[in-house]
């Protein structure tokens, strides 16, 4: 893929006291291989927002202290899941806009795949991860979303 045609990307993680999940989440993603697309440095083309519903249990110094690559947005109260969704992706900036949950470790090819399901596609507007059970992933939980036009 021509490096200019590499799109940007805001993967937006909303939190509520997940400091135990956290550390996983975001080392999967330090650590995909999306060099591999022609990319220069991972940071000029990925940006991380975690949204963080006022955790008590020390997410927010988790992040401060070991990703300060992160962009911590603080919510004053916990506005659940798809309030901290919202907050995050009205600050991103990347062209393409993911959603995953900070339980999530993703493959290291995992963006990677993402992207590849847009390459010269116009007409596709969102895709979905095959999500793999933790604890036996040779198991697939999940294979995608199916939304119609009516949003159901």
């Amino acid at each position: 893929m021509n490096q200019s045609l590499i799109p940007t990307v805001s993967v937006v993680i909303p939190n509520w006291n997940g400091a135990e999940h956290l550390p996983v989440c975001l080392e999967s993603l330090r650590g995909q291989r999306y060099l591999a697309l022609g990319a220069g440095h991972l940071d000029s083309y990925l940006e991380v927002i975690v949204a963080d519903n006022a955790s008590t249990d020390g997410s927010q110094a988790l992040l401060a202290e070991r990703y300060p690559e992160v962009r911590l947005i603080q919510l004053p109260e916990n506005r659940g899941f798809t309030g901290a969704c919202n907050a995050g992706l009205a600050v991103a900036r990347g062209e393409l806009l993911v959603l995953l949950n900070n339980d999530t470790e993703a493959d290291p090819g995992w963006l990677a795949a993402l992207l590849r399901a847009f390459e010269g596609r116009s007409d596709v507007g969102m895709a979905a991860s095959k999500i793999l059970v933790h604890e036996d992933p040779r198991r697939i939980d999940k294979a995608g979303h199916l939304i119609y036009p009516d949003g159901q």
